[in-house]
């Protein structure tokens, strides 16, 4: 493990050596059993409420073909503290698709409308994400009439952009700040809520290809549940509003390649499988 650290670091300290910004390929290079967790609020001129956490768990990565485009399955759970006493907290649980193109180029900060005052850059491996290669854009000085303050994070194999925003004309404040996460083995930050391996636990849902250009379902509760295909691009090419047990979808009009079923029963429960249309 020290070994692991010490190459990666030595990574790190390279390319932010070398280069004076992050790639896409580089912030968003995630692999199955990650965890990141974050904080998020945002108020109007004054908080509403404790802030609430998403903890994204990657559970797949594919790749699209040329190798030009990723595409992550994330499990989200979205935490939001109890609004008052007495009573319970909000907990929803969602299975998203996000990909990401263009690799090669800088990666894209959080912005501001219309900065009044200068934008500034910083690229180093920040001890706070345990060295991780780290790219900032701020401002810095009180230069408008009504100042804004403004910072944006990007984080080599942790994503983003991460931001912290207070603009006075609404006033508006945003907070969206990585608070841990766990990659590789390799666990920094503070734990906020608990967490569960998504990929150990995951309820059972087999598709069972019937031959190749339609599947059939099993391992769905008594209800009706909402089906939902999607592409390696996270687009909707196939729904149906009900569907039990045992039903075989046909996805003869689709052309050949792989795609990911999403599941919803009547508990608000996501599942998903991925097919392999032939």
């Amino acid at each position: 493990m020290h070994r692991t650290f010490v190459l990666l670091f030595l990574w790190q300290m390279a390319v932010v050596s070398n280069a004076q910004v992050l790639t896409r390929g580089q912030v968003y290079d995630f692999d199955p059993g990650n965890v990141f967790q974050s904080k998020y609020i945002s108020y109007m001129l004054t908080p509403s409420g404790p802030p609430g956490y998403l903890t994204d768990s990657v559970m797949a990565r594919s790749w699209s073909v040329g190798m030009d485009t990723v595409h992550y399955q994330v499990h989200r759970r979205t935490y939001q503290p109890p609004s008052g006493p007495g009573l319970p907290p909000y907990i929803h649980d969602t299975v998203l698709v996000l990909s990401y193109g263009d690799l090669g180029l800088p990666a894209a900060h959080y912005q501001l409308p219309a900065p009044c005052q200068p934008v500034l850059d910083s690229l180093s491996a920040d001890p706070g994400f345990c060295g991780l290669a780290t790219w900032v854009q701020y401002t810095s000085g009180d230069t408008c009439f009504e100042p804004d303050t403004w910072t944006s994070t990007l984080i080599a194999g942790c994503g983003g952009p991460y931001y912290w925003s207070l603009q006075f004309a609404g006033p508006l404040h945003q907070v969206h700040e990585l608070q841990y996460f766990n990659k590789g083995g390799m666990e920094c930050g503070d734990l906020v809520t608990g967490i569960r391996n998504v990929l150990a636990d995951a309820p059972v849902l087999t598709i069972h290809p019937n031959p190749g250009t339609s599947f059939r379902i099993s391992g769905l509760g008594d209800t009706p549940a909402r089906l939902t295909v999607l592409d390696l691009l996270g687009r909707v090419v196939l729904e149906r509003a009900f569907i039990r047990n045992g039903a075989t979808v046909d996805g003869g009009l689709l052309p050949a390649g792989t795609y990911l079923v999403e599941v919803q029963e009547a508990v608000g429960r996501i599942r998903s499988r991925w097919w392999v249309r032939e």
